[in-house]
């Protein structure tokens, strides 16, 4: 038998939103209040840690922010990784902002997160191109040859956010 955690019926509450997910206009279920509500009721149960994490995944960043600043949870790099891996940039550059030299201690864990953020799907470009403007110092020489690897697909790629790699700000620019 597997064992349940809070963190899966955190979960699930965040993933059964809506009564219809496909219909934005169906009748919400699992509000912000209602989650910070079962959080606080079960609150002996909760490992911050683990819900802060379950959160960014999936890109909740008031309730994120909510966690960080409520619930005293430390810093740790796996939380900036985890937001670029997953696409939430707001919860990443909120992350840089206020944790910047917790992140510059391990910031080879960052950019290797970042550089498979480029693997992993081809969405954000914007977002991920202006992290990888703010990150560049901090490449050493083999992450660069990833990097470069992983947006080379995109400069040729036809499809609309792809033409991105034609804009002035490209940190493939700043590298020539």
């Amino acid at each position: 038998m597997c064992q349940l955690k809070l963190t899966d019926f955190v979960s699930v509450l965040l993933k059964n939103k809506r009564e219809d997910q496909f219909n934005l206009q169906s009748t919400v279920l699992f509000d912000h209040n209602y989650i910070l509500s079962f959080l606080k009721k079960h609150s002996k149960f909760v490992v911050p840690h683990e819900i802060l994490l379950v959160l960014i995944i999936e890109n909740k960043f008031r309730l994120s922010l909510y966690l960080l600043q409520n619930m005293n949870i430390p810093f740790h790099i796996d939380f900036f990784t985890f937001a670029i891996q997953y696409s939430s940039y707001d919860i990443a550059f909120y992350l840089l902002k206020v944790y910047e030299v917790q992140i510059s201690q391990n910031i080879q864990k960052a950019v290797d997160a970042h550089i498979l953020a480029y693997d992993l799907n081809r969405q954000n470009l914007k977002s991920k191109l202006y992290m990888s403007k703010l990150l560049l110092n901090d490449f050493n020489f083999n992450q660069a040859r990833n990097f470069l690897d992983a947006v080379s697909f995109g400069i040729n790629d036809h499809y609309l956010e792809g033409n991105i790699f034609a804009h002035s700000s490209n940190p493939l620019l700043s590298m020539c």
